[in-house]
């Protein structure tokens, strides 16, 4: 089943979000779901100035989708992660497995 979490700075937190929704939010309304995130990370990160899709991996088999963008804000350009999974950290195990094996779109 899994959970979707945003990672950021080291911190996982969960979101209430299906791999149905983020992967529907994700072909349908990027926009959206790029507001989701800046209102999600814009306390950790003060002001943002940019948010950049940065790289996606969706696995419909084992449920798991790893969605990185990289926003740009006033203490830096970090990496933000939304993750679906049974557990953030498998799903951040699969998703760099897959760039091994050239399964990762980047933009």
């Amino acid at each position: 089943m899994g959970r979707t979490y945003i990672y950021l700075l080291d911190t996982f937190r969960e979101l209430g979000i299906s791999f149905e929704e983020l992967a529907d939010k994700f072909e349908k309304d990027r926009s959206g779901l790029e507001e989701l995130i800046r209102s999600l990370v814009e306390k950790d990160l003060e002001r943002i100035k940019n948010i950049e899709l940065y790289s996606s991996y969706f696995n419909p088999e084992s449920l798991t989708a790893v969605i990185e963008y990289m926003v740009e804000s006033d203490i830096g350009r970090v990496s933000v992660k939304v993750i679906h999974a049974d557990s953030p950290a498998r799903g951040l195990q699969e998703y760099y497995k897959a760039e091994d094996r050239n399964k990762v779109k980047y933009y």
